[in-house]
């Protein structure tokens, strides 16, 4: 559970020693001994990543009071904890690692945790990616709504099922592996009393987003004679109907939550009883042609939940925020900043 405003003072929270007496006072974590005393300040920096560092770096004030300055994220990566320890700076992210100092006699150095998975826990397919998908869709939209929920989501079997064209009794069986995963809770015994809620739903975005990076894909590549993504979009456009295809990637990221400065390239999804039909309309424009590598044009073909999900009120239309995040984090490299920029303002949690 996320303790107050500031999820990092979770984070210093389960580093501390349980010999400690802590308490939480807005940012600020005090820890008690037999003999001494402490008092840690959380500077949260969102995803980890060395750019949330810097901002954090040329923003941060010293603490008011006698407080070591703490940073803390979702999970600290490979680079900022490098950065922090050259400057011995103390950290603490929410996969359960850290590494605080303080004066007198305060020593605190955890390694990496790999949390062991339950075997009645969830076992990835196409059938669980597509049900988890579609909750954390679900969520998001109901999180950022005008009046956004603050209990946690009610999950209806049914709607998802619908959603994401996936049998009732295989969504049911998915929501159990969620629930044996700590995801979801259950309450009620049987039949119309039962109820399950998404009470972790940060937790499944990032595993959910591990399973998609990895997961077989195919696509189509174009290679075009023009490098303006626009130029291709009013081409796409011209030959199929709006509600068979979604922009993805670099495209999508600079549409729902701009970060870089130039799209190099065009990926969407394509429904695939319109894929053939688009990919001969698109070969027979000059300048347009297969190609194995390189590709500034990209069809995936898309299963009808994703374009189902999308969103169509915008000029083009884009897949939802989750997919799109998903699909970031597999290209990888300048892409995975997006990504997380993308989570931050676009999903919102």
């Amino acid at each position: 559970m996320i303790i107050g405003d500031n999820p990092g003072v979770t984070a210093i929270m389960r580093a501390l020693p349980p010999s400690l007496t802590a308490s939480v006072d807005g940012d600020y974590v005090h820890a008690i001994s037999a003999q001494y005393r402490w008092l840690f300040r959380s500077v949260w920096i969102g995803e980890g990543f060395p750019s949330d560092l810097q901002r954090a770096e040329q923003s941060v004030l010293a603490s008011p009071v006698d407080a070591v300055n703490v940073f803390t994220a979702r999970k600290i990566s490979s680079g900022t904890r490098q950065r922090l320890d050259e400057r011995n700076n103390s950290w603490a992210d929410l996969t359960g690692r850290a590494h605080i100092e303080a004066e007198p006699a305060f020593f605190v150095d955890r390694l990496p945790q790999v949390r062991p998975k339950s075997p009645t826990g969830v076992k990835w397919s196409e059938s669980a990616g597509t049900v988890a998908e579609v909750l954390l869709q679900q969520h998001s939209s109901a999180i950022r709504a005008p009046q956004g929920h603050v209990e946690p989501m009610i999950v209806h079997a049914d709607k998802v099922s619908y959603i994401a064209g996936v049998s009732y009794p295989q969504v049911n069986k998915v929501l159990q592996q969620l629930e044996a995963d700590g995801h979801i809770e259950k309450h009620g015994s049987r039949g119309s009393s039962v109820r399950r809620r998404l009470i972790n739903p940060s937790s499944l975005l990032s595993e959910w987003a591990g399973w998609h990076k990895n997961r077989q894909r195919q696509s189509i590549g174009l290679h075009t004679m023009w490098r303006s993504t626009e130029a291709s979009i009013e081409r796409i456009e011209s030959h199929i109907r709006r509600a068979d295809w979604a922009v993805t990637e670099w495209v999508g990221s600079d549409i729902l939550a701009p970060f870089v400065t130039s799209v190099p390239s065009l990926a969407c999804y394509v429904a695939q009883s319109e894929i053939d039909q688009l990919l001969k309309r698109l070969t027979s424009i000059d300048g347009m042609e297969l190609t194995d590598e390189g590709a500034r044009v990209k069809l995936i073909p898309a299963e009808p939940y994703i374009l189902k999900m999308s969103d169509s009120a915008r000029s083009v239309p884009v897949v939802s925020p989750v997919r799109l995040y998903g699909d970031l984090l597999r290209m990888g490299g300048r892409a995975e900043e997006s990504a997380e920029h993308l989570r931050e303002v676009a999903i919102g949690y």
